[in-house]
């Protein structure tokens, strides 16, 4: 979790310069999956999804990182064999394969022997058929993220978690040019984000953020993350992040202090 937690302190920063400027500020919300991901993959480790985690917190932690180094070899051994990469970066990959591997084989893989205990409306929680460590052909982790969300803004009652993983999607791969596009006469052109998307943006990446962030520290200290949780609603509290969510902040108003 200490990783993961690194990374999206790292995807976190980025979004943070990209909505400094209006016009890259739509690669913001794209940037956003990353954190949503984070997210999914801290609420799988420690059972937030759900009342009924399958296994440990440690067999579900080596579970993921197992199909995460897995899935890293087999790229950085793809691009090694076709040329792209000299030869032995792989080699450090592969060490992280067989670490996790024998960790798997030392702690029991989460994976029960008997009745899947996850249920949902009386049926086995989508979980069971995508649970990271079971594909080593065809390790992809991520499968599982958008069910995670989906369970998550349930749980949480966000909604908007699911709806910015599915807009998120939909921008990186080219769709969803209504957002960068506006009316002005009888024609559409392109223009910069508005002080209100810019907002709605980062709420939701201080959300996703924020909430990982604090099961994580919740997990090691219940203070540090309680104190992380009153610095993050004094963001929220902010007349002028109020004002521009909700559409009413032009920008020339003096910050609150």
């Amino acid at each position: 979790m200490i990783g993961l937690s690194y990374l999206a302190s790292v995807q976190h920063r980025s979004i943070l310069w990209l909505l400094a400027d209006g016009w890259t500020s739509y690669a913001a919300e794209i940037q956003s999956r990353g954190l949503l991901e984070f997210l999914a993959h801290v609420a799988f480790v420690l059972g937030k999804e759900t009342d009924s985690p399958v296994g440990t917190t440690r067999q579900r932690a080596i579970c993921l990182s197992l199909a995460r180094a897995r899935e890293e070899y087999q790229v950085l051994k793809a691009a090694e064999d076709a040329g792209k990469l000299e030869a032995g970066r792989a080699v450090p990959a592969l060490e992280r394969v067989r670490l996790y591997e024998n960790l798997h084989r030392t702690e029991g893989c989460s994976w029960p022997s008997g009745p899947w205990p996850c249920l949902v409306d009386g049926k086995p929680c989508k979980h069971k058929g995508q649970w990271p460590c079971r594909d080593t052909q065809n390790p992809r982790p991520r499968v599982m993220v958008r069910y995670s969300i989906d369970l998550l803004s349930r749980r949480l009652k966000r909604a908007g978690l699911l709806d910015l993983y599915i807009t998120s999607s939909l921008l990186a791969h080219q769709e969803l040019l209504d957002r960068i596009f506006r009316s002005v006469g009888d024609r559409d052109i392109p223009s910069p984000a508005t002080y209100q998307y810019r907002a709605i943006i980062l709420a939701a990446a201080l959300s996703a953020y924020g909430q990982g962030l604090g099961w994580i520290l919740e997990f090691y200290s219940a203070d540090a993350a309680k104190e992380l949780g009153g610095a993050w609603n004094q963001i929220y509290q902010r007349r002028e992040f109020a004002e521009a969510v909700a559409g009413s902040w032009d920008g020339a108003k003096p910050p609150q202090h």
